[in-house]
């Protein structure tokens, strides 16, 4: 079965963007669930391989946007299995959420 997965730099934007709409640390497995759902991904492209040593390349593509947040210093793990973001994240979010809004009021504007 073909697997299509989304560009890191996609998923890297949608898991700021979750993290910024909650309220509170968010497990991991509930994030690999959560971008899933968004991409609209079916079960075999979740879950790894059978006997592919990298395991999932679902969940080593979301680990790999965790590290970029991380790295960046937009997000934070308070607690082991809990990820939010930090105050420069949320700014970041809102600025990715203003750069979306203003593309989508640019897409309407008559020509």
């Amino acid at each position: 079965m073909t697997c299509y997965l989304p560009p890191q730099d996609v998923v890297e934007d949608r898991f700021l963007l979750m993290l910024q709409d909650c309220p509170r640390p968010m497990p991991m497995a509930m994030i690999y669930a959560a971008l899933a759902n968004r991409f609209g991904l079916a079960r075999h492209e979740r879950r790894g391989a059978k006997g592919d040593p990298m395991g999932s390349r679902w969940e080593y593509l979301v680990r790999q946007a965790r590290k970029t947040l991380l790295d960046k210093g937009w997000a934070v793990s308070p607690q082991p299995g809990l990820w939010a973001l930090t105050d420069a994240g949320r700014e970041e979010a809102r600025r990715r959420e203003n750069i979306s809004a203003s593309h989508a009021a640019e897409a309407h504007t008559p020509l």
